[in-house]
């Protein structure tokens, strides 16, 4: 360093009477560092901390009052005579800055001149002890022909004349007079924020905070306060007010909707209206038929029942006969069948061969007799049997003879006989067949007539169905009633369809034209507003009183004109063609202004300069540019009104005439609905006659079909009847004929044994002859032979003579019972046939019952039917009058209305269902109209509209749903018409209000960050510059929006670029800002509720990181946690050392002003840090006062000055000496 270089800064502290009681002690500063050394207690904190309080820190941030010490006035100047007195030099040389107590405040005063000189001479010494204060000896010294400056009350006024400080300086000349002479830097060089950089080295909490408002302080303090935005209460409430109106404006077509539905509903409530009272009078009317129908049923049922008594009566006595002739035909039929039994019994008993034996008994006893005889004769002499055996032979033939004569005679008999029975069963069976014939062809004489009644009931029911696929007379009428209707109703509909678009289009022009007088009507309110403007200013001009404009008009030279008055507009200061200069540097030029001079010849003279006449003259024709544009204004207002009052009625009259048209509509859909239903009931009535006519024929054809089952029953019967009676002659024919095949088969089997006989005996006798003749002596073989044939002879007449009395019983029975068999097969026929009358007779009469019930039923059931329907027309009538009762109660101010005669009950009943359904739709439709615009009322019920509807609502008290919701849809549609488009208005001006002062707000704070940014920038390129210690480096530091990363920039960026898009305020016509742009507003409103900052405040709205790197290695410093745990104490300490060297001197960059810095403990530093810290400091000319106990001896030549403090003696000063004495040691080492 150049000792001949004259620098400014402190030289020394001076402490009288202070916190080291009742001495007087020099601190020494000067050039070079210096540290200070003491026992704990002695002071060696308090002194450090005068260093920042002397550059202008405040006192009562540095005095510990956790540590129960006094407030910086009673520890630092407890007594009046008390005093600390800082001397340093300034380029008008020594200055004193004099800290003293004045009762108990501390208070400031400059003096000029050494403190030697000055405050510790000789004399002022002396005076001091005598006058025991300071200001005492402050006015002595002043006496004493120094200048010392007037008594400074506060810290900030104290710091803007050390530092040069001009903005504050330039609040008072005052001041300004001060620092020219006591700057610390002198005029030109000003200081900022040098206490508080020079307390951070003392601060070992809060170090990051207190660093961040020091830069804020420092590099902000110039930037303007931004003001809240608008009150998040007042933008919820906008933003609230808008999303309402903007859900009418969305849900408007549901709200007219809702209007046209309420009216429609109140048509539909007359019609119903109307409808009961034509229910009521049809339930009379049916009253009456309903009376009818049931005597009529009454009487149907009395008649039939008489004429059912009637057949009944037939039935029974039909039923008596039939069970007497049943009870003769079984009497009968038990008679025949005990005679078939007895038949039986003898064919069992083979009584005709008994019969047919008994005839040949005598033959059988002749056959004996023989036998006898041949015995006999075999006894007699053997001389005979030749001519015995001839005798013998001829007797057997004669007998043979005999025996087949009287065979073949009985043979002819049964022949005959036989044939004459077949003749009998055949003519028999012949008579039976004609008789069949001739029965059958009465019978189906007796049924023709019959027959042709079901055959011709059949034919009716086929013309019945081809009757019943026709309409009705009254069907076709009524089909026909419902076309002209149609066709009317669906011209009414295209009438009023051409109608509605003639005023669609007529609505179009109203709203083009509307638009044309809003267009007019905002161009005349922007001149109206531009000539209010223009008039207000020109009277502030000419007539405003306490102006700076009107003091310069009072002053009698105009000169001002041609400078002041130049430079009073803002805009000038971005103007390149002033020359500016400053009275230091061109003391001859003119024109100045506070001390700055401009060239003014290039400017133009503003409007506000103009002289008095000039300026009545303009005032006069601004007035009346106002005038004009207050009635373009009026005018164009009056034609808004008009044409939007316009739109409003024709909207009305196009609503009431949609309405009508849906009204027609729905009446034509309503009435072809009902077509369509009756056309499907006709269809189905077409059905229904048809499906009954087929029913009937498909009854009558089964009544034909059993008649005809009925005739071949009967057919069949007689058949059988005639069968059986067939059967039972071909039986009995059969019988005997069969008992004379038998007889026959008998009598051939006689002549067969007769031969065989003969032959056997011829054969005999030969055989006979022939032993006779061979042996000459009797055979015993024949005689025995004989013998048995004798014994077998007498056996069989004995036999068959027992039949005899069998035979007689058999003659008997066949001559006395079998005689009847014939007659009682007769009998039974005949009773058989009586018999099938009776059932023929009762079936008849069952079926006459059947028809009769069936007719009857029939009759019934038409008037049942007729019946049925009535009531259930009744039941139905009497729902709908009790539904539109129900629907009606309640309704206030219902229309009456005519309406025509119903042609139909079903289309009564179908268009009062319709019209009930309607109402049901109508009624929904506007309860979802109308929950529409209450939803949009209660989802903000702060909105002015929505109390008012509630103030409107209550008046009504207690009323039912129905007539709440009327009433309520009336409402809305006051709202839509009235309160709706006038608080639109408001809210749109509200809202480009608020739009833009977010708007603002948000650029504000946009430059702000931009500001930080630069700032960061700045010091972190300043701080790597000046860092010398290898293992810090990439040093960041960062100013940093406490808006950052909260989504509020984004938001605020986002609602800026939506507000250009949508460019409101250059919107020709008011219209609610777009959804987009009111989510952006509301999310750049909340985001600002949310980040919870105060930006009226600039500190609160930045906060401060550093970053660095230590070998390698990224650390990252939030808070002064971080900063003691990123690395070592010494590192940590030696990263605000950098930074606090680089801020220094950032905010003085004069380096020939020293600054002195605290530093408390430097022993934490290594020795090649403290090195290196050394010659930073150096380099830029900055020197440390450290309060290190113990100095090594390569650090002790560091310091150039070495003080100690001690409570007793005050602060001693050291001084360093080269020891002589030789090391014995080393002596001794050396000899070594």
């Amino acid at each position: 360093m150049n000792n001949l270089q004259v620098f400014n800064g402190l030289k020394n502290i001076y402490l009288y009477d202070s916190y080291l009681p009742n001495n007087s002690t020099k601190i020494e500063l000067g050039e070079g560092n210096s540290n200070l050394t003491g026992a704990n207690g002695a002071g060696k904190t308090s002194t450090l901390n005068l260093i920042p309080i002397f550059y202008g820190a405040r006192p009562d941030r540095l005095i510990d009052r956790s540590a129960n010490k006094l407030n910086f006035t009673d520890y630092y100047l407890p007594n009046p005579r008390s005093m600390i007195v800082f001397e340093y030099n300034t380029p008008m040389g020594l200055c004193c800055a004099v800290f003293y107590r004045n009762q108990d405040k501390q208070c400031y005063r400059f003096i000029q001149g050494s403190a030697s000189e000055t405050v510790f001479s000789q004399s002022c010494i002396e005076f001091h002890k005598q006058h025991q204060t300071v200001k005492s000896l402050l006015q002595e010294i002043e006496m004493s022909g120094y200048y010392v400056s007037k008594q400074i009350d506060n810290s900030l006024d104290y710091v803007a004349v050390l530092s040069n400080d001009k903005k504050r300086l330039n609040r008072d000349f005052k001041l300004r007079d001060l620092a020219s002479i006591f700057s610390l830097g002198g005029k030109g060089h000003e200081f900022k924020h040098i206490g508080a950089s020079t307390q951070i080295t003392l601060n070992k909490t809060n170090l990051l905070d207190n660093f961040k408002l020091m830069l804020v302080d420092a590099f902000l303090e110039n930037e303007q306060m931004m003001n809240q935005c608008s009150n998040p209460l007042n933008s919820s409430s906008l933003i609230a007010d808008v999303q309402t109106l903007r859900e009418f404006d969305k849900e408007k077509p549901k709200l007219q909707l809702g209007i046209e539905q309420r009216r429609a509903l109140m048509q539909t409530y007359s019609l119903l209206a109307a409808y009961r009272g034509q229910a009521i009078q049809k339930l009379e009317i049916n009253h009456t038929t309903i009376a009818q129908l049931r005597y009529q049923r009454s009487q149907a049922i009395e008649h039939a029942r008489a004429e059912l008594k009637v057949i009944e009566n037939e039935i029974i006595a039909n039923s008596a006969n039939e069970s007497r002739a049943k009870g003769e035909l079984e009497g009968l039929q038990h008679a025949l069948a005990g005679i078939e039994e007895n038949e039986k019994n003898y064919q069992n008993l083979d009584i005709l061969r008994k019969q047919e034996e008994f005839n040949n008994l005598a033959r059988y006893k002749q056959e004996a007799e023989d036998a006898r005889r041949y015995v006999d004769e075999l006894e007699k002499n053997l001389k005979e049997i030749v001519h015995k055996f001839e005798q013998l032979k001829n007797n057997a033939l004669e007998e043979k003879d005999r025996d087949l004569a009287a065979v073949h005679e009985r043979k002819n008999e049964v022949a005959n006989l036989i044939h004459n029975l077949q003749q009998d069963r055949s003519h028999a069976v012949d008579q039976l067949a004609l008789a069949e014939k001739s029965e059958l062809n009465a019978f189906e004489q007796s049924k023709l007539q019959e027959r042709k009644i079901y055959e011709d009931e059949v034919d009716d029911c086929n013309n019945l169905i081809a009757e019943a696929v026709n309409h009705t007379q009254e069907e076709q009428q009524q089909i026909e009633e419902y076309q002209l209707n149609l066709q009317a109703l669906q011209k009414t509909m295209r009438d009023k369809e051409q109608q509605l678009n003639t005023a669609n289009t007529h609505l179009l022009r109203l709203k083009s034209e509307n638009t044309r007088a809003n267009t007019d009507f905002e161009a005349a309110k922007r001149h109206l507003d531009k000539s209010t403007q223009t008039e207000h200013q020109l009277r502030d001009i000419l007539y405003q009183k306490n102006t700076l404009l009107s003091f310069l008009k009072q002053c009698p030279d105009d000169h001002w004109q041609h400078n002041i008055a130049k430079l009073i507009n803002p805009k000038l200061f971005l103007h390149t063609g002033l020359k500016p200069y400053w009275d230091s540097e061109q003391q001859n030029g003119t024109g100045g202004f506070y001390g700055l001079h401009l060239d003014t010849s290039k400017l133009e003279l503003p409007v506000e300069a103009e002289s008095l006449s000039e300026l009545e003259q303009r005032l006069a024709q601004a007035t009346v540019i106002l005038q004009e544009a207050k009635e373009k204004y009026s005018s164009a207002e009056k034609a808004v009104t008009a044409s939007a009052k316009a739109i409003q009625d024709f909207e009305l009259n196009l609503i009431k005439q949609q309405n009508e048209l849906r009204q027609s509509r729905d009446t034509f859909d309503s009435t072809q609905r009902i077509f369509e239903q009756y056309r499907q009931t006709v269809q189905m009535n077409v059905a229904e006659r048809r499906k009954l006519a087929e029913g009937q024929r498909d009854q009558a054809r089964q009544r034909l079909n059993l008649f005809n089952e009925q005739l071949n029953v009967e057919r069949l019967m007689i058949h059988d009847r005639f069968g059986n009676e067939k059967t039972q002659i071909q039986h009995s024919y059969d019988f005997k004929i069969k008992q004379q095949l038998e007889r026959k088969a008998m009598l051939d089997e006689r002549s067969r044994s007769v031969i065989q006989k003969y032959k056997n005996k011829v054969i005999d006798l030969e055989a006979l002859r022939n032993s006779e003749l061979q042996q000459k002596g009797l055979d015993t073989a024949v005689y025995q032979k004989a013998q048995d044939q004798l014994k077998q002879l007498n056996h069989k007449c004995h036999i068959v003579k027992d039949y005899e009395t069998i035979l007689m019983r058999y003659k008997l029975w066949f001559e006395q019972e079998y005689s009847r068999k014939t007659g009682i097969c007769s009998l039974i026929g005949n009773l058989e046939r009586e018999i099938y009358a009776f059932r023929q007779n009762f079936d008849k009469l069952t079926l006459k019952i059947e028809k009769l019930k069936e007719h009857s039923r029939h009759e019934v059931s038409l008037i049942e039917h007729h019946l049925q329907q009535v009531e259930e027309e009744n039941t139905k009538i009497a729902s709908l009058r009790n539904r539109i009762h129900s629907v009606l109660d309640g309704i206030p101010h219902i229309e009456q209305l005519e309406v025509a005669e119903p042609v139909s009950f079903e289309w009564f009943y179908r268009n009062t269902e319709d019209h009930l359904n309607r109402q049901k739709e109508q009624l929904k439709a506007l309860k979802q109209s109308l929950n529409t615009g209450l939803s949009i009322l209660r989802q903000n019920t702060d909105f002015e509209l929505y109390k008012q509807w509630e103030s409107r609502m209550a008046l009504l008290g207690h009323v039912n749903t129905t007539t709440y919701d009327l009433y309520g849809m009336k409402e809305i549609e006051n709202m839509l018409l009235v309160d709706i488009p006038t608080k639109e208005n408001l809210t749109i001006n509200s809202f480009k209000l608020a739009a833009y002062d977010l708007r603002n707000y948000g650029q504000s704070l946009a430059k702000f960050r931009r500001k930080l940014n630069a700032i960061s920038r700045e010091l972190t390129q300043q701080t790597n510059t000046a860092n010398p210690f290898t293992a810090l480096g990439n040093i960041q530091i960062e100013l940093l929006s406490v808006l950052d990363g909260l989504n509020v920039y984004e938001q605020l960026d986002l609602f800026e670029k939506d507000l250009d898009e949508e460019a409101i305020q250059e919107a020709s016509q008011l219209m609610l800002p777009s959804e987009k742009l009111i989510r952006s507003f509301a999310s750049a409103v909340t985001a600002l509720e949310k980040s919870n900052v105060q930006t009226d405040d600039i500190r609160s709205l930045v906060k401060l990181r550093i970053s660095y790197e230590e070998n390698q290695r990224k650390v990252y410093v939030n808070n002064d946690s971080d900063l003691l745990s990123g690395s070592s104490t010494g590192l940590s300490r030696l990263i605000v050392i950098i930074i606090f060297t680089a801020l220094t001197r950032k905010l003085c960059p004069d380096l020939k002003t020293i600054i002195h810095v605290p530093l408390d403990e430097i022993g934490q530093f290594d020795a090649q840090n403290t090195m290196r810290l050394f010659q930073l400091m150096q380099k830029q000319n900055i020197y440390l006062v450290c309060a290190q106990p113990n100095l090594s001896s390569e650090l002790s030549e560091s310091f150039v000055h070495k003080n100690d403090i001690d409570r007793n003696f005050g602060v001693r000063k050291f001084k360093t000496q080269k020891n002589e004495t030789p090391n014995p040691l080393l002596a001794e080492w050396g000899e070594l």
